[in-house]
């Protein structure tokens, strides 16, 4: 679970720096680290997904969608 917020916090660096003008590094960092958290998220046996879902099944279906909401947005930005 943590590794997903990790990514994120990546993702907000990477956000950081397309936004100060060096908007090739910062999108296709951004777009790598909301990927991985979404795709990391999938609740599928050789995913990560599947443990946060066995472990906490409500968590895991608001960190997948909130990962989704994230990607969506990106894709708007771009």
């Amino acid at each position: 679970m943590l590794s997903v917020f990790l990514v994120i916090l990546f993702g907000a660096g990477f956000y950081y720096l397309g936004a100060q003008g060096i908007s090739s590094i910062g999108n296709i960092g951004l777009g790598m680290c909301l990927l991985s958290a979404f795709f990391d998220r999938i609740p599928i046996p050789p995913l990560i997904g599947r443990d946060v879902y066995e472990w906490h099944k409500k968590l895991s279906i608001l960190l997948l969608v909130a990962t989704f909401v994230l990607n969506m947005y990106w894709l708007t930005l771009m």
